[in-house]
């Protein structure tokens, strides 16, 4: 799923209505992977994680990071 309104633009802000589509996509297929990409960052990451996503794709809070190693320890710590 997309979390955002405008494909290729980094940075976008998330979409929480997209929360709302996990949660229906789980409660009907319950095992059907879903992915989220667009949005995400530490402020976004764990309610996807709890809205039922099983991956999050976070491209901007990455490759925009000072430090992109601590950025990728940090976002796996909020959904561990």
């Amino acid at each position: 799923l997309m979390g955002v309104n405008n494909l290729c633009k980094h940075g976008e802000p998330f979409q929480p209505k997209v929360l709302d589509k996990i949660k229906a996509i789980k409660a009907k297929y319950q095992n059907m992977i879903v992915n989220v990409d667009g949005g995400v960052n530490e402020d976004t990451i764990r309610s996807v994680k709890e809205a039922g996503a099983d991956n999050a794709i976070a491209g901007s809070a990455i490759w925009y990071a000072s430090d992109v190693e601590s950025a990728v320890k940090n976002l796996q710590s909020l959904v561990q």
